[in-house]
């Protein structure tokens, strides 16, 4: 696979090898047959994009997170494998099903998971970096990110008050947090709320995680 479209509008700024080391032997079994995914995680294992808007798993989380992700998006469950996530949480997963190819961005604030009808290499050529400001609020990013001394690997910038629970997307509505916690939380709360009408008064009492 070759990235230089993508490679000449992302700037790599860090890498990561959190998970890695721990998980290094299931996720290479698991990658035997994933001849995309494994070129990609050897080429860019860990990768950190325009510090933090955008990154590639390293071998240890690529396996964490697909199966976390898909414990909430269980429609895809089996055949879908996480490769990148960004600022905001949002998982990008390829999934392979019926000899077609397919990406998913998996967004646990709304419980939306977009389909994209192209493999790893054009998906990043071409829809990311063709669309870097408008998919990833880039603006908005930078202007957080100010806001914080630091944004590891493994957190993202979530909602303090939760969409399922009336929160709005604007700025002062974000806080920096683990990623593993939001998405837990995000679920929980979805579950809890997916059946009742709009305007519904919810007392939530949370799981521990």
């Amino acid at each position: 696979m070759i990235f230089n479209k993508f490679s000449s509008v992302f700037a790599k700024t860090g890498q990561e090898i959190l998970y890695a080391q721990q998980y290094e032997e299931v996720a290479l079994n698991a990658l035997s047959n994933l001849h995309e995914l494994h070129e990609l995680l050897n080429n860019y294992t860990g990768a950190i994009f325009d510090n933090g808007l955008f990154k590639i798993h390293n071998k240890g989380s690529f396996y964490i997170w697909t199966k976390l992700a898909f414990e909430y998006f269980k429609k895809f469950q089996g055949n879908s494998y996480c490769f990148a996530f960004d600022w905001l949480g949002r998982q990008y997963a390829v999934n392979y099903f019926n000899n077609k190819t397919m990406i998913l961005i998996l967004d646990p604030a709304t419980a939306e998971a977009f389909e994209v009808d192209k493999n790893i290499e054009s998906f990043l050529n071409e829809d990311l970096a063709e669309n870097k400001d408008f998919l990833f609020d880039v603006e908005k990013f930078y202007h957080l990110q100010k806001l914080v001394s630091q944004f590891r690997f493994e957190e993202c910038f979530g909602f303090k008050q939760f969409l399922f629970l009336g929160g709005e997307d604007v700025v002062e509505n974000y806080e920096i947090t683990n990623m593993e916690v939001y998405w837990e939380l995000n679920h929980q709360i979805y579950l809890k709320t997916r059946n009742l009408p709009p305007g519904t008064k919810v007392n939530l009492s949370i799981d521990p995680i």
